[in-house]
């Protein structure tokens, strides 16, 4: 009996260890799968970052025009402003007749 139990203990042995091979195998296929999906979402958020910060920089630029263009249009007004004020104080006021 006890050369049988041995021999039983040996082919359960061996039975766990091929159930562990190939739950190892499992679970590298599983860990191998798992690290080609990080990749590829770590590819799509660079290339979204990258399409963002290009968008940033277009917004950025418009912006920047836009502001430029508002300051020049700003700057023309005050001349203007300024220029009308000095003319009507070079001008004699033309108070023509009095009614009274």
């Amino acid at each position: 009996m006890p050369i049988a139990s041995l021999w039983t203990l040996v082919i359960s042995c061996a039975l766990l260890a091929l159930g562990l091979t190939y739950k190892i195998a499992e679970v590298r296929h599983t860990l191998k799968r798992t690290q080609d999906e990080l990749s590829t979402a770590r590819s799509e958020i660079a290339m979204l970052n990258e399409k963002q910060n290009e968008q940033i920089q277009d917004i950025q630029m418009q912006y920047n025009a836009r502001i430029k263009e508002l300051t020049e249009t700003v700057s023309t007004l005050e001349k203007e402003k300024s220029a009308r004020t000095s003319d009507a104080m070079t001008q004699p006021l033309n108070l023509g007749k009095c009614p009274i």
